[in-house]
């Protein structure tokens, strides 16, 4: 946009120089003496095209500010969403380690039990020298 709106001054200074004459007053600085009047370029954007792609600009810059606002809220909601799986993460982990813990302490319970009794949980049954005099399981 810059370079298309210099390339619109450069013209319009060309244009002004065009009209300039020896002894007359210059219409931009009020100078008498034109010793290097400004070049009409070749090729230069027309005001109609100047004003369009300023519109376009404009439009661009619009468009972009809405869409910088649209993520901005797709961030916070984001943020927003990661805290909260967060926040559920810490509470199951804190549940898994007070089941675990508890889990552990029951089979360490059970295991002491077992050791002072003799006593197995799965059949209930005393482990001794049975009626045959050989290992297994007696009836209690």
């Amino acid at each position: 946009m810059k370079n298309l709106n210099r390339a619109f001054l450069d013209e319009q200074a060309g244009i002004l120089a065009e009209t300039l004459e020896a002894g007359q007053p210059c219409p931009v600085c009020g100078s008498t003496e034109h010793p290097v009047p400004a070049a009409k370029p070749e090729t230069a954007p027309t005001e109609e095209a100047l004003e369009a792609a300023k519109q376009a600009s404009d439009e661009a810059a619009a468009e972009m500010s809405r869409r910088s606002a649209e993520a901005g809220s797709f961030d916070g909601q984001t943020k927003a969403k990661r805290e909260e799986l967060e926040n559920k993460a810490d509470q199951l982990f804190d549940q898994w380690k007070t089941e675990s813990l508890a889990s552990s302490c029951r089979t360490r319970q059970r295991r002491q039990k077992k050791k002072r009794t003799g006593w197995t949980p799965s059949c209930g049954r005393r482990w001794g020298r049975g009626a045959q005099g050989s290992f297994g399981a007696a009836d209690p």
